[in-house]
């Protein structure tokens, strides 16, 4: 299951990526972050449910720090960026 999960996940942490650099060029849209907290979503319950309860609780909290981005309209700081892409 474990093996599963990780070859499932790896196009989810490759758009990931792209998001956080295309975060990094541009001011937030709505649908770009959209996407990227479904994503988040996505593998958050999928890890609960092949048991890897500590990153389900890791991708709870980075999908809580997203969130706090959600309905602005700003270019995100370089910290935060970091942040990202060091949680993906």
């Amino acid at each position: 299951l474990i093996q599963g999960f990780v070859e499932e996940s790896l196009p989810f942490l490759e758009r990931i990526e792209a998001l956080n650099l295309e975060f990094g060029d541009k001011p937030l849209i709505a649908e770009n972050l959209n996407e990227y907290l479904r994503i988040l979503h996505t593998l958050k319950g999928t890890a609960a449910s092949v048991g890897l309860s500590d990153l389900k609780t890791l991708l709870h909290g980075y999908e809580d720090y997203v969130l706090k981005f959600k309905g602005q309209q700003l270019q995100l700081p370089s910290d935060v960026l970091g942040i990202l892409s060091a949680g993906s």
